[in-house]
């Protein structure tokens, strides 16, 4: 945890480098009190990182939602990339041979990527799809909704605690409320997308002309 000495330290490194009146029309005490809240429960090391990479690449002074940034950046630098991801849900879903199988694997996997999917019953879902479309169509939506969540997960970490609490998109979020006596959760549908329903109007339609095509004329 950042304290305010740390803080103070980490505004020295900052005027050494962009002059000591980069702050000159605000109130000093006022810029520490707001830096140690702002930082008070980010790791000293990944804020110290992330400011020699501003110092390094920025030629203005930073600003904390530069430095805030940066420690989002690195961290994200640590998790799968798209292309990791889509071959742990590509893997889930070929050993998906039954519903118990399904959720078995889903429970395993990394919470991240039970987001991506949605539910097991997803998995088993995605073994009825077409190769092809499978591996681009499929392929392309995991990713880039793993790919949000990713940067969200990452900019969730390098805000202040206060306000943490109040993201409920957040990878691991607090625990719903439990219901009133007698009630129950509501089920969740979990609808075909458009685009499969369409292929599968396609197909049928295709097979419905091959059948007409092989009755011979008269």
């Amino acid at each position: 945890m950042m304290t305010i000495t740390d803080i103070g330290t980490m505004l020295q490194l900052l005027e050494a480098n962009y002059g000591s009146g980069m702050y000159k029309d605000t109130n000093r005490e006022n810029v520490l009190n707001l830096w140690t809240v702002m930082f008070e429960d980010d790791d000293p090391k990944e804020v110290a990182y992330a400011v020699k990479d501003c110092i390094a690449t920025l030629q203005f002074p930073p600003k904390i939602a530069d430095i805030k940034s940066r420690i989002a950046q690195n961290r994200m630098a640590g998790q799968m990339t798209e292309m990791e991801a889509w071959a742990v849900i590509r893997k889930a879903v070929e050993d998906s041979n039954s519903r118990a199988e399904a959720d078995a694997i889903f429970e395993k996997l990394p919470k991240i990527i039970q987001r991506t999917v949605g539910s097991p019953s997803q998995l088993r879902a995605w073994r009825t799809v077409d190769d092809a479309d499978f591996e681009t169509v499929t392929a392309s939506n995991c990713m880039r909704t793993y790919k949000v969540l990713a940067q969200r997960e990452a900019g969730w970490h390098a805000l202040p605690a206060d306000m943490k609490d109040a993201e409920a998109w957040r990878i691991d979020g607090p625990k719903q409320d439990a219901l009133p006596a007698g009630e129950t959760p509501k089920k969740v549908s979990y609808e075909k997308p458009e685009w499969m329903i369409r292929r599968e109007q396609m197909n049928a339609e295709r097979q419905k002309n091959d059948a007409f095509g092989t009755v011979e004329k008269i």
